[in-house]
């Protein structure tokens, strides 16, 4: 079980997710407030940049089906797979093609909403999709925006690696942190 308590800036209503991997558990199977999803997801379109940093860590690029505003993309593997055709370009994020998603059938949704993208990613909800809203963009910490990859994990069955990417960059983080503890912030003086 997982809840996003703001999935998006303005939101006044968490979002639940119910992660499972046979079957629905039976005292959940009549509970709606949840978004059920079967899991390890094999398909994955989405509408965050940020995520696909994190999945080439998890080495899950190749469940990437679908994405918004493709020219975003920087990784080289992924852009490979634009060319090949293997990631449909879905719209932009203001206006998602709803109709290219359904043909992908994906069994996510990955997204991420600063407001404008939220009727149609209802209407996708609407329409049986399961929508994953990612809230990492309000994070205010470094370490609270890169956490996400454990969610990411959690979807895809690759939990252990994400825990174990995340503790190496909690250490890196950490060590960084050591080295300028007693370092005064720098001054600056403008306008002379």
């Amino acid at each position: 079980l997982i809840t996003i308590d703001k999935p998006w800036q303005g939101s006044k209503e968490p979002i639940r997710y119910l992660l499972y991997s046979d079957a629905i558990p039976a005292s959940y199977l009549d509970d709606n407030s949840y978004i059920k999803i079967k899991t390890p997801v094999q398909t994955i379109v989405s509408n965050l940049t940020t995520q696909l940093a994190l999945m080439d860590q998890l080495k899950i690029t190749d469940r990437l089906t679908g994405f918004a505003q493709t020219q975003f993309i920087y990784s080289p593997e992924i852009l490979s797979r634009v060319k090949n055709g293997k990631v449909k370009e879905v719209g932009p994020d203001g206006s998602l093609d709803i109709e290219s998603i359904l043909n992908l059938n994906p069994d996510i949704i990955l997204a991420f909403s600063s407001g404008t993208e939220n009727r149609q990613l209802e209407k996708l909800g609407e329409l049986d999709m399961k929508v994953v809203m990612n809230a990492g963009y309000m994070e205010t910490s470094i370490l609270g925006r890169f956490e996400w990859i454990k969610f990411l994990g959690h979807l895809s069955g690759t939990e252990t690696l994400a825990n174990t990417i995340f503790e190496q960059k909690v250490m890196i983080y950490d060590s960084l942190l050591e080295i300028v503890k007693d370092r005064r912030e720098p001054t600056v003086i403008t306008g002379i």
